[in-house]
């Protein structure tokens, strides 16, 4: 029976995954006898990546992200590790009125969490939001887990798990920055190369091969394959969650202009944007204060030299009425 191996877009891995997936497939392959199996090959073309891999490593010391992943790292298996025992008290209990909401806790409990520490950190990540999605895709989950006791214990592993991984993500990118290029590029190319050729190789041999079983080491690598694919898809969700974020800060920061009106006759408009907003009015135009001054000032001069001739004249001056009969 032909079983195809999983679809994954290698370009979109970043460089240290590049480590990581070929070291969990040269763990896979070992499992098997590839001799019998006709895929001898394919563990020596992958081990023989690994000196050229070691070149993507960074040798920065410690990066600052590392020690607060260190310790959300151990708070998760502490927060899983409590979860687990919370749930062998209650089984070992045995309270009549408990029992069905027990039975629900433990068998998700033991899918997910139990001996999760077992695993490297990328794996653990995955299980627990896989752990999290069925929680909330099923209710009666939900309320087992609530009526038990274990909802404060929840939330707490929840928010751990997205912190950690968010960290993760930055320190990875920030690392995948900071090396130097040199000949990064051409391995990376070079370690997908072989990747994809590698699981052709495989699709092809159990072809020519059909009497051979090759269901248990593909299942295997489908499962590593199929990880790696939600973390591509869920980096990708990141990125554009932050690239909308940084386009709204941007737009905000901008200038907007809104038109003023007063029955639908329009009257001026009001620029909002940044730390000031700047009102314009039509009709007026702005002065310095010095000019305001001189302004005034010789506008006062006009307006007090006829009245002090004439009170009269200087009156219809200002109103600018004609003289007319003044008795």
């Amino acid at each position: 029976m032909f079983t195809p191996i999983k679809k994954i877009k290698l370009s979109h891995l970043w460089m240290l995954d590049h480590i990581t997936l070929v070291n969990e497939v040269i763990g896979i392959l070992k499992k098997f006898d590839l001799a019998s199996l006709h895929m001898q090959n394919t563990l020596d073309m992958l081990l023989q990546l690994q000196p050229d891999l070691k070149k993507l490593e960074v040798h920065y010391g410690k990066h600052p992200y590392t020690k607060k992943l260190n310790i959300d790292e151990g708070r998760r298996l502490k927060l899983v590790g409590i979860i687990s025992f919370q749930m062998q008290l209650l089984r070992r209990a045995d309270i009549e009125s408990e029992r069905e909401s027990v039975k629900i806790v433990a068998h998700e409990v033991e899918r997910f969490l139990l001996g999760i520490r077992k695993n490297n950190q990328d794996v653990i990540t995955e299980l627990t939001l896989q752990f999290f999605q069925l929680i909330d895709e099923k209710e009666e989950v939900q309320i087992a887990f609530e009526e038990l006791g274990f909802q404060r214990y929840l939330d707490e592993l929840r928010l751990v798990n997205i912190n950690y991984e968010d960290m993760y993500m930055k320190r990875s990118n920030s690392i995948s920055h900071q090396t130097k290029w040199d000949n990064k590029l051409l391995i990376q190319i070079k370690c997908q190369a072989v990747l994809r050729n590698i699981f052709e190789t495989i699709e092809l041999t159990q072809t020519l091969y059909p009497n051979v079983e090759y269901s248990p080491i593909i299942d295997l690598l489908n499962t590593t394959l199929v990880r790696f694919n939600k973390h591509i898809n869920r980096r990708a969700t990141y990125n554009k969650k932050r690239a909308e974020a940084v386009a709204k800060e941007v737009q905000q920061a901008e200038p907007q202009t809104h038109i003023l009106s007063v029955d639908g006759k329009e009257t001026g408009s009001v620029t909002i944007g940044g730390k000031k907003e700047v009102k314009k009015k039509k009709g007026r135009r702005s002065y310095t204060k010095q000019a305001k001054k001189q302004n005034s000032k010789s506008s006062t001069n006009e307006s007090q030299s006829p009245m002090k001739d004439n009170p009269i004249d200087g009156l219809l001056n200002i109103l600018k009425l004609p003289p007319g009969n003044r008795n």
